[in-house]
C-alpha cells in the first residue's frame, strides 16, 4: 500500500508542476538569445564619427611607427588620409601570422602615409599601438622580428616591445 501512496503522490506533484508551467502568469518571461554570428566581422566605420578623439595623436604615432621601421625621421612622413574604424579584433586588421588576438571590437584609425614616392598604410588603436600593414593585411614591419627557434643562447625567450 505504501508503494501505491508514493505513486499517487508523484502523480499529483507531476500534475501540479505541469499546471504551473502551462500558466503564463506563473512562468517567467525568457527572451530567446540571439543566434551567434558565424561570419567574421570586418572593419567598419564607427556609429558616430563626430564623437572621435583628435586624430593628431594617432597621426603622430603612425608616423613614428613608420619612421622607426624605415629608419627615417618622422618629420619626413606626410599624412595623406585618416579614417576612423572599428577593427574586428585586437590584431587591428593586420594580424601577425602565428599570433592570437583578443576577439573584441577595437576602435582605431586607418592612416595612409607617404614618404618620398612610397605610400604606406598604418592601422592604430586608441591605446597607442600602430602597425604598418601590407596590401595583403599583414604587418610590413613585424613586431616580433625573430621566432623563438632562431635564438639559441640557452636563455629563456621572451618578446620585448
Amino acid at each position: 500500500m505504501s508503494k501505491m501512496r508514493h505513486i499517487v503522490w508523484l502523480t499529483l506533484v507531476g500534475f501540479l508542476v505541469g499546471a504551473c508551467a502551462a500558466d503564463p502568469a506563473l512562468t517567467p518571461a525568457v527572451e530567446p538569445a540571439d543566434p551567434p554570428e558565424t561570419a567574421m566581422p570586418r572593419a567598419t566605420p564607427p556609429a558616430n564619427p563626430e564623437a572621435t578623439e583628435p586624430a593628431l595623436d594617432f597621426e603622430e604615432r603612425a608616423r613614428i611607427a613608420l619612421a622607426t621601421g624605415l629608419d627615417i625621421a618622422p618629420g619626413t612622413i606626410r599624412v595623406v588620409s585618416t579614417e576612423r574604424v572599428d577593427w574586428p579584433d585586437a590584431g587591428l586588421g593586420c594580424p601577425q601570422p602565428g599570433l592570437a588576438y583578443a576577439q573584441v571590437i577595437t576602435p582605431g584609425y586607418r592612416l595612409t602615409l607617404q614618404s618620398g614616392d612610397e605610400t604606406y598604410t598604418v592601422h592604430t588603436d586608441l591605446e597607442g599601438r600602430a602597425v604598418v600593414c601590407t596590401a595583403e593585411g599583414i604587418p610590413a614591419i613585424p613586431s616580433i622580428p625573430v621566432t623563438p627557434g632562431e635564438i639559441d643562447d640557452g636563455q629563456p625567450w621572451m618578446p620585448v616591445d
